[in-house]
């Protein structure tokens, strides 16, 4: 990350503040995205992590430290997020299955399978896999020890295969 652009933005330049989301956007939508499983709450929770981000840049202390700050912002929202989705049936979007690379029913049993691991072991894994994040990295992100990072993401790949009826090698 850009220490200068940091500074920059932390001094009130909204160019350089928009030069710093551009370099994280994508990781924070397809993060919010396969956490939410839907495409209009990934966007609405994006965007309120930029405007808050924005809002609050200034609070930032140590500006190698960005892209942390702003998924733990974002990691919040979700949260929240996922809160008000208590009693509603978890539902695939379509999005999730459109793709030609993956069996529809493959993906549904993934799907199935993530939405059992519990809220911060699916954000390790997403992190990770998805966006090829390392274990300090999502530490920081998630305020964890990067070895509670590894020990988790190691147990939820085991439950992940337990349940897609792989075989477990513990």
């Amino acid at each position: 990350m850009d220490s200068e652009l940091c500074k920059k933005a932390k001094n009130g330049d909204a160019r350089a503040f928009a030069m710093l989301y551009e370099s994280v956007s994508g990781r924070l939508y397809s993060t919010a995205y396969y956490m939410l499983g839907r495409k209009e709450d990934a966007e609405d929770i994006v965007m309120d992590t930029v405007a808050d981000a924005f809002a609050q840049i200034r609070s930032l202390r140590d500006p190698e430290a960005f892209e942390g700050w702003i998924f733990r912002i974002m990691m919040n929202k979700i949260r929240r997020k996922r809160g008000s989705y208590i009693g509603e049936p978890v539902r695939l979007n379509e999005d999730i299955s459109a793709s030609p690379q993956t069996d529809a029913d493959e993906k549904a049993a993934l799907w199935k399978a993530m939405q059992s691991l519990q809220e911060e072991d699916r954000a390790i894994l997403i992190l990770d896999v998805i966006d090829g994040y390392r274990s300090d990295e999502i530490g920081r992100m998630l305020n964890l020890n990067p070895n509670t990072v590894r020990s988790r993401k190691q147990r939820a790949m085991v439950k992940l295969r337990r349940l897609l009826g792989g075989e477990n090698d513990d």
